[in-house]
């Protein structure tokens, strides 16, 4: 299964990409910027995946896949 969550905001630069899921990073004066993070360790602890694209002033777009497991036949 794949969703993709998008915005049309200011984007995130592309040298924060790499860092978006990382304990502790933040672009905010407040905060600790473990949302992000705690996320990915969820997705990834069922197996799934989180990617991230964006362009500066036009948006982002988070996509998350999760495997679909087979019901007992």
């Amino acid at each position: 299964m794949e969703v993709t969550v998008s915005d049309n905001g200011i984007g995130i630069r592309q040298e924060d990409l790499g860092n978006v899921f990382s304990p502790s990073y933040t672009t905010k004066k407040q905060g600790f910027g473990l949302g992000l993070s705690l996320t990915h360790n969820i997705i990834h602890k069922h197996r799934g995946r989180i990617s991230v694209s964006s362009e500066k002033g036009i948006g982002t777009h988070f996509t998350i896949q999760l495997p679909v497991d087979a019901l007992d036949e």
